[in-house]
């Protein structure tokens, strides 16, 4: 990459420093007791602030400029916003004509469009009106907020078309790999659920809009234990099986995920869920909760503890991951360890201790 020379940077510097040298001494002039020009300055003073705040007219106008900026650019979002979203996801006869006309007012100079605009609505009777100046001010407002909306319309279209053609691949390369593993899957299957009780088997041989209760309870506990997992497969398979399978498998693991667009939204927490409580999960299944506990883990005097309230008034921590885990891992915390026990034991006996 080709970077500036030393001529180039000396040339840069000097421009700036010529562009804001003025704007640097009229402000510091504002400053100074004088009514003239008088740099260096051996006192600095308010003076020219204060009279300024005598004067109604001036302080009217701030106002009047405060309020016209801020309604302008509210109305012009108004008009930008859904413009920019029908601009970037519809297609339609005319788009690119429309959105140069929006964008046209960038093209031309703001001392030219404001001269046009007071002799327009001088003729038509409303010069230095509130309404025409807020008319002029949302025709030079709205190309800047149409080009920033339509930039974020434009990624998050192009993102959202992105991760369709991904998940159309992504299905289309996992059907033949299915098809592929299927009676790999049911044998290995079948050979656990055979070694499971007789209300197990039948459980998950029964179609699953079928089932009762219990045998859905049943068919979620054991779940995890007829899960295959990829090496198991390979066991059953042959080197030309295993050539194949790895041939399927190799174009969905270097099939990448689009990565998610780049947002500055500010974050605020959901109302309605802050609201929701939370509860031990019975096996870890959402549906079938048990006691309640507090959405975030108590700091007690002698390590962490476990609520079975709210803990309303206490103090808590939001999750830091150093703080999480010696939460999980303290003594005073017994369902970490209960619960890992409970699968491992599960998972090498075929039934949970509790």
């Amino acid at each position: 990459m080709r970077t500036n020379g030393p001529l180039a940077l000396i040339f840069h510097t000097i421009f700036v420093v010529v562009m804001l040298a003025p704007i640097v001494v009229v402000c510091l002039v504002a400053f100074t007791p004088e009514g003239y020009l008088s740099l260096p300055t051996t006192s600095f003073s308010l003076r020219w602030f204060r009279t300024i705040a005598n004067y109604p007219e001036f302080v009217h106008a701030f106002w009047v400029s405060l309020g016209l900026g801020a309604l302008s650019s509210f109305v012009a979002l108004l008009f930008a916003v859904p413009a920019a979203l029908a601009i970037a996801r519809y297609s339609f006869r005319g788009r690119d004509a429309l959105a140069a006309l929006f964008l046209s007012p960038l093209m031309i100079p703001h001392v030219v469009l404001g001269i046009a605009f007071l002799r327009f609505f001088t003729a038509l009777g409303m010069g230095g009106s509130f309404s025409g100046l807020l008319v002029a001010h949302v025709v030079v407002v709205f190309p800047f907020a149409l080009r920033l909306t339509l930039a974020g319309a434009d990624q998050m279209a192009l993102h959202a078309m992105a991760v369709e053609n991904y998940q159309r691949r992504k299905k289309a390369l996992e059907k033949p790999l299915e098809e592929f593993l299927t009676p790999f899957k049911e044998k290995l299957q079948g050979d656990r659920i055979r070694t499971f009780p007789p209300q197990v088997q039948e459980a998950l041989k029964t179609v699953e809009d079928k089932r009762t209760p219990e045998q859905k309870k049943l068919a979620d506990d054991y779940a995890p234990i007829i899960r295959i997992d990829p090496p198991k497969y390979k066991e059953m398979m042959t080197p030309e099986q295993i050539r194949i399978y790895d041939g399927l498998r190799a174009p969905l693991q270097d099939l990448a995920e689009p990565a998610e667009p780049e947002n500055f939204w500010t974050v605020r927490e959901d109302e309605q869920l802050a609201k929701q409580k939370s509860f031990i999960l019975d096996t870890g299944d959402p549906d079938r909760p048990k006691d309640e506990v507090g959405r975030m883990f108590h700091i007690g005097k002698d390590g962490f503890d476990v609520q079975p309230t709210s803990c309303e008034g206490m103090r808590f921590t939001t999750g830091a991951r150093q703080r999480f885990v010696e939460w999980m891992i303290n003594p005073q915390n017994p369902l970490f360890a209960r619960v890992l026990v409970n699968r491992l034991w599960q998972w090498h006996f075929a039934k949970p201790v509790s």
